[in-house]
């Protein structure tokens, strides 16, 4: 495309088209994006002639800035989760294809971590169930020391039941849905549609004619 690019071929015409070709990537303001390497990519048999053929137009809108959350970046830990996740990828191919793949697998990798991090949810369940057992316990106690005279015990108690049984997340695949609307709302549309009937019509029998027994039949029967 550039005079530079081309050795041992002094032609008009292959000058006059490269002046054209030029001209048209300015005309539609692409970026031809440099390469690293050898600086030609043809060879000519002779060994005289070269021309670096090969070129990458880009516009503008490709350097577009990929959007992402800041706040993973002031993590101390995300540097090296990071490098030690690239390091232990391997993968072969073209660069671009290894590139390409260590990206996707990353992503694949930050998302698995940041959905529970060091096992966060285990433990969180694991501490609400402890705190439930401990005030459990506690209840009992309670009760030998206090009886069934205490008004205010049995108000806790209760409590402490509708705190147990009271539903504050609720999984679906991969997300949690959080909120007493949204719960309710999501366990609806599972019945709806689990025990939807899938037809309008439901057959009825009251239009046929069974076979029916005496009522002399009958008392053999059950003799």
């Amino acid at each position: 495309m550039k005079a530079g690019e081309r050795k041992g071929s002094s032609s008009s015409v292959r000058h006059n088209e490269r002046v054209e070709f030029y001209q048209f990537v300015e005309s539609m303001e692409l970026i031809d994006l440099p390469v690293t390497g050898k600086k030609f990519s043809w060879f000519c048999a002779d060994g005289k002639t070269m021309s670096r053929l090969d070129h990458f137009l880009l516009s503008d809108n490709f350097i577009a800035k990929e959007e992402v959350n800041n706040c993973w970046l002031k993590h101390p830990e995300f540097t090296s989760f990071v490098a030690k996740t690239w390091d232990k990828l391997n993968i072969t191919g073209k660069k671009a294809f290894v590139i390409k793949e260590k990206l996707k697998r990353l992503k694949e990798e930050f998302e698995l971590g940041v959905v529970d991090k060091g096992g966060i949810n285990k433990k969180f369940w694991d501490q609400l169930r402890f705190k439930e057992s401990l005030i459990k316990q506690k209840s009992r106690s309670k009760w030998v020391s206090e009886g069934d005279s205490n008004t205010r015990f049995f108000h806790a108690s209760i409590k402490s039941r509708r705190r147990r049984n009271q539903m504050v997340m609720l999984r679906r695949g991969d997300e949690w849905i959080q909120g007493v609307e949204n719960i309710k709302l999501e366990v609806k549309n599972h019945f709806a549609v689990n025990f939807t009937e899938e037809w309008d019509n439901r057959p009825f029998v009251h239009d046929i004619n069974f076979k029916e027994l005496s009522e002399e039949d009958n008392f053999l029967l059950l003799q």
